[in-house]
């Protein structure tokens, strides 16, 4: 079952997951899972943790470890950006929906198809450049 990329897609992409924080993260120490951060230096000080794990991502994929790897840049979504998300979308909709879908889809399936290093780490570097747009607006 775990090698069913189907099964592994809604295993990983289940919101119900996210209440029992099955992926290991700890959101920064903020209230409940699912409350938005809306603070100013809360979004950037989230940012700032997301280029740290795809560092992560890619040193984890440079080892071969494509799991890890692809279990942090799921984290880097699910349990950072997503909880950023409202807060970039009132600033620019179509740049929340641009890295939301650098992040979850686009990251995730480079990992899961057994992509390039390079092809891996250009993207990683792609995600990191609209962030730092991001930053800009707070």
């Amino acid at each position: 079952m775990m090698n069913n990329t189907q099964f592994q897609n809604q295993w990983m992409m289940n919101p119900n997951m996210m209440g029992g924080n099955m992926m290991g993260g700890n959101m920064m120490g903020y209230g409940m899972m699912g409350t938005p951060i809306t603070k100013q230096s809360d979004v950037i000080t989230t940012i700032n943790k997301i280029e740290s794990i795809l560092d992560q991502v890619s040193t984890s994929y440079h080892k071969g470890d494509k799991y890890t790897a692809f279990s942090q840049a799921t984290s880097s979504y699910l349990e950072n950006y997503e909880y950023i998300e409202s807060a970039v979308s009132a600033k620019d909709p179509k740049q929340m929906e641009k890295i939301e879908l650098l992040l979850r889809v686009d990251l995730r399936n480079l990992i899961q198809t057994n992509q390039s290093v390079e092809n891996v780490d250009a993207k990683i570097d792609s995600i990191k450049a609209e962030l730092e747009k991001v930053k800009s607006l707070f």
